[in-house]
């Protein structure tokens, strides 16, 4: 399990592109637990090993 803090406005952005997609709770809300899920499993499996994107910093 993971957990994310997201603003407004990327919550926003995912039930949108969730809806786009036709990710849908059988409520028929918008499914971001399942397109974040999808998009993980996504760069697992295709982003290499070390990629950071440009100006990334390590907020540890």
């Amino acid at each position: 399990m993971i957990g994310l803090r997201l603003a407004d406005e990327q919550i926003e952005a995912l039930d949108e592109r969730a809806v786009a997609e036709d990710l849908l709770t059988k409520a028929g809300e918008p499914n971001r637990s399942e397109l974040l899920r999808i998009m993980i499993e996504y760069a697992q499996e295709n982003m290499p090993a070390g990629w950071r994107p440009e100006g990334w910093v390590y907020r540890g």
